[in-house]
């Protein structure tokens, strides 16, 4: 058994995209980096200035192959609050705690793999066998930066290894 030929790099990137929009969106401003073309009804770069907190997600590598990684960044962006001291820390928190449980997925749950030829319309593929990303966080790689008074940034990392029922790498 192989992967379906479907299951290239786009895909993986926007699939990934997709499963974190679908779940994060109707709570947190996205802006999926890359991908404004086909998520532009969710958030894009020059929207943001109205927002006072705001997730980036940027797809920092990949590796192909059945043994395929990715390594993807969510970036958490907070203004400070002129009427609240505590506001950064408090949403900042708030914001990677959705995330971490958004990705702390259980044993055998994977993110799925979707074709984007019609990008209105993805279509899942490989569910019969289970393909999709299992996640790993890699809290060693984790950032927080506050040079800006106004504005904390802070970056979560996590590896999505390529993962199918039956197929060795």
């Amino acid at each position: 058994m192989s992967l379906p030929l479907a299951a290239r790099p786009r895909n993986k990137r926007l699939s990934f995209y997709k499963h974190v929009v679908d779940n994060l969106a109707d709570t947190y401003s996205v802006i999926a980096l890359g991908a404004i073309d086909i998520f532009s009804g969710w958030m894009t770069p020059m929207a943001f200035d109205a927002h006072e907190a705001w997730i980036e997600l940027d797809v920092e590598s990949f590796s192909g192959g059945l043994d395929s990684k990715m390594s993807v960044i969510f970036r958490v962006y907070v203004r400070r609050s002129k009427d609240n001291e505590d506001y950064m820390a408090k949403r900042s928190d708030e914001i990677i705690e959705s995330i971490m449980s958004l990705m702390n997925m259980a044993e055998g749950d994977v993110i799925p793999i979707y074709d984007f030829a019609d990008p209105e319309n993805p279509v899942q593929i490989g569910a019969d066998d289970d393909l999709g990303f299992i996640v790993d966080h890699v809290p060693e790689r984790d950032r927080f930066d506050r040079s800006d008074k106004n504005l904390s940034k802070y970056s979560l990392h996590y590896t999505l290894w390529l993962w199918q029922e039956n197929v060795l790498p």
